[in-house]
C-alpha cells in the first residue's frame, strides 16, 4: 500500500484519464500514471476521485 493520497484525476478532452495528482505525507504533490496509481493501491480508489476542474483543495 502506498503512502500517497489521491487528490484528483487529469483527463483528456475525450474523458480518458492520463494522470492522477497525489500528495505524499509531507504535502508534496506529483502526478502518477493511472496504472501506477492502481498498482500502488493508492487510496481512495481512482474511480472515486474528482476531475481536476471539480477539485477543491482542503485548507492546510
Amino acid at each position: 500500500m502506498s503512502s500517497y493520497t489521491g487528490l484528483y484525476v487529469q483527463r483528456y478532452e475525450d474523458g480518458t484519464i492520463h494522470g492522477v495528482q497525489v500528495a505524499d505525507p509531507f504535502g508534496n504533490s506529483l502526478s502518477l500514471d493511472p496504472q501506477d496509481y492502481i498498482d500502488r493501491e493508492v487510496k481512495p480508489p481512482i474511480e472515486l476521485l474528482p476531475d481536476q476542474a471539480n477539485y477543491q483543495s482542503k485548507p492546510a
